[in-house]
């Protein structure tokens, strides 16, 4: 597998009260097209942020971000948010649907964004929450869903596109530990069987071990971690 998106000596700093806040140091990182890379650290240690500049939602403070082997601070701004809903995926902790639209229309936005045919787009949200087991709730809208049901519209929503990478903040933050393994492993099946790769931050151990390669956050830099136990 080549390498599909790569973090090259960045750091991300803030300001807080006149101070600078250093969160992410020289950090280097590799990832493969396909690859299931789980992302653990404490909280404030970083993961959101690694995410949304991996995602090209936030910029580094110095360092180089390339994705689908563009670099990103070479992409003009009016071309970044079409690159962006084309090759990359999010899912947050909130799954942040639109109230006022049904699930199949919060799936296909993404796609009527792009310009993409009406129609078409329909086609493959339906499809995409009949893979995510709401075929029969197409029609509800996110106040009719239970958590569990939402987080996964949130997950056919951001494949909606066929994008290369798919991040995902926290996805299950908010849910259960039932419903977050059972969210968890939908996200590795689907990735699977789409070829996307897929990298997700969490808190928990046990979600982080379902993934074959797991990274931790610790004083701004990050580590493999060994193999989890088969």
């Amino acid at each position: 597998m080549g390498e599909l998106a790569a973090l090259r000596g960045l750091n991300k700093s803030f300001w807080l009260n006149g101070r600078e806040v250093p969160v992410l140091r020289g950090v280097n990182l590799s990832i493969a097209a396909g690859e299931i890379v789980s992302l653990t650290g404490h909280s404030g240690s970083g993961k959101s942020t690694l995410l949304a500049i991996l995602g090209t939602l936030d910029s580094p403070t110095s360092g180089e971000v390339v994705v689908d082997g563009r670099p990103i601070s070479q992409i003009p701004r009016k071309e970044l948010a079409p690159f962006r809903n084309r090759t990359i995926g999010y899912v947050f902790q909130f799954h942040l649907l639109l109230p006022e639209f049904t699930a199949l229309e919060n799936v296909m936005m993404p796609a009527l964004i792009s310009g993409q045919n009406r129609s078409a787009a329909k086609n493959r949200a339906a499809d995409l929450l009949a893979a995510v087991g709401l075929a029969g709730r197409i029609h509800h809208k996110p106040g009719e869903l239970s958590g569990g049901e939402q987080q996964r519209v949130a997950v056919a929503r951001a494949l909606v596109m066929e994008p290369r990478l798919l991040l995902a903040d926290e996805p299950t933050g908010n849910l259960d530990e039932d419903t977050a393994l059972q969210v968890h492993e939908l996200l590795l099946d689907l990735n699977r069987r789409s070829g996307a790769a897929l990298v997700f931050a969490t808190h928990s151990r046990k979600l982080a071990d379902l993934a074959p390669r797991r990274l931790c956050i610790a004083g701004g830099n990050v580590q493999d971690l060994e193999p989890a136990p088969a």
